[in-house]
């Protein structure tokens, strides 16, 4: 189960870079074939009307040159990483929440009922990517890194001062799933301008912020709520969120060339997506098939302390330790995979890892 869960949840953080890898390489396989003239091409921008383009201009931003390392380039990976490490590194940590919540905080109501806390975070989460991308795109990453950094820790806050069940679905399921949608998204958009061979890997490496992340708050919560109330724990998890928050706001840099595609752009900024990439048949059923595998990715996050608080034969004092070693195992499902798909292509790699986990 840990297995197949680690495996997945690194193909699934893998088809957002291929999608941005796919797009540049055909760009610049198309401008290999176009001869050198100023001829006027229209190209469609994601989010807008058609915008009228030179050839000569299309050589020059359509594919900027990408650094694919350097200093610059590896802090990206770390504000990447600690993006990860705030978004899904607390959806991993949900189950010692949760725990908390049947056992002492809300004791009367049914482990059914308290899973939608976690369940609401995770889906507000990707949701907000669909509507919080654009802003990326026009190049406003740095907002959105400061807004989703700011609704962490008043969700956290807030969680703080929770006593009733609405309480927590507003704090830690509405507030902070807004919040951790924001920083997600900034994370996996910004990343791929920085890396061109290395792309996979490098974003993998960022990726293993959210299985630290599930270890590290999963253990602080669990020692830090043996000896002081449930209360103080939130307010103290907020202030180790706060320097690891602080990294991405000053170091992020959404673009290595100063001229994202959008960032110069004065259009209108629309929070609805596009549905034309819909209309590719092959983009249609890989979305599909990531919706469906994604399914029941985060039910063990969720559910395995409780499923273990029902066994006779697991100790006890060890439960805690479950969520944590769930995540550790994910660490090398996120790097390794990237490792591989630069080399083998990332679809090749998620159709490899999907046929793995479905066999385990």
């Amino acid at each position: 189960m840990v297995r197949s869960l680690s495996s997945r949840s690194s193909m699934e953080s893998k088809e957002s870079e291929l999608a941005a890898s796919s797009i540049s390489d055909a760009d610049h396989d198309l401008e290999k074939q176009r001869p050198s003239s100023t001829t006027s091409d229209t190209i469609c921008e994601n989010f807008g009307s058609p915008v009228e383009l030179t050839t000569s201009h299309l050589s020059q931003s359509a594919h900027p040159s990408i650094p694919n390392g350097g200093l610059k380039a590896w802090l990206q990976v770390l504000s990447a990483f600690f993006l990860f490490f705030n978004s899904w590194g607390f959806i991993n940590a949900h189950g010692t929440f949760q725990s908390r919540y049947r056992t002492v905080l809300l004791p009367e109501y049914s482990p059914t009922t308290l899973s939608w806390i976690g369940s609401l975070s995770a889906f507000l989460l990707c949701l907000t990517t669909v509507f919080i991308g654009p802003l990326i795109d026009h190049g406003h990453a740095r907002v959105t890194v400061f807004a989703g950094a700011s609704l962490v820790l008043a969700g956290l806050l807030a969680t703080s001062a929770c006593t009733m069940y609405w309480h927590l679905v507003l704090a830690q399921g509405v507030c902070m799933g807004i919040g951790q949608g924001c920083l997600f998204v900034s994370a996996i958009s910004v990343l791929p301008r920085w890396f061109s061979t290395r792309r996979s890997f490098a974003l993998g490496l960022a990726a293993a912020g959210s299985s630290l992340g599930g270890v590290a708050y999963s253990f602080i919560f669990h020692e830090l709520i043996s000896h002081i109330s449930f209360a103080i724990t939130l307010r103290l998890l907020a202030a180790i969120s706060l320097p690891t928050l602080l990294v991405p706001c000053i170091l992020l840099d959404p673009d290595p060339n100063a001229a994202a595609p959008f960032a110069n752009s004065k259009s209108r900024v629309s929070f609805f997506p596009s549905l034309k990439p819909f209309l590719s048949l092959p983009f249609t059923l890989l979305a599909l098939a990531s919706f469906m595998g994604s399914l029941a990715l985060y039910i063990p996050f969720i559910y395995l302390p409780a499923f273990a608080m029902t066994s006779t034969t697991f100790p006890a004092t060890q439960i805690y330790l479950l969520i944590p070693i769930l995540s550790l195992a994910s660490i090398l499902g996120r790097i390794i995979p990237g490792l591989l798909a630069d080399r083998l292509g990332a679809l090749n790699v998620l159709a490899a890892f999907t046929v793995l986990a479905g066999m385990v």
